[in-house]
């Protein structure tokens, strides 16, 4: 989970939330083969897919956002992925 914790942490801070950005740094990232843009969209889809791998305290340790729920960070990481990868 290394690739999904550096780049949530890193562009999804709740005070600078930056979807735009990151979306836009990992599509020209996959285009040109980056293998941490890679291993963040196996990340993410396995965090989706596994629900629970990413708790909301675990999410509001990389972001500072508190999210009520198992469904509210699912429903934040499908956002996350339809933004970059959607």
């Amino acid at each position: 989970m290394n690739s999904l914790i550096y780049l949530i942490k890193g562009h999804l801070d709740h005070d600078a939330y930056m979807l735009d950005e990151l979306a836009e740094w990992v599509k020209e990232a996959l285009s040109g083969g980056d293998s941490l843009a890679q291993n963040f969209q196996m990340e993410l889809r396995a965090a989706l897919d596994q629900q629970g791998m990413v708790t909301p305290a675990l999410y509001k340790r990389w972001t500072g956002e508190n999210l009520e729920d198992q469904e509210s960070v699912q429903e934040r990481l499908q956002e996350i992925w339809d933004a970059c990868f959607g």
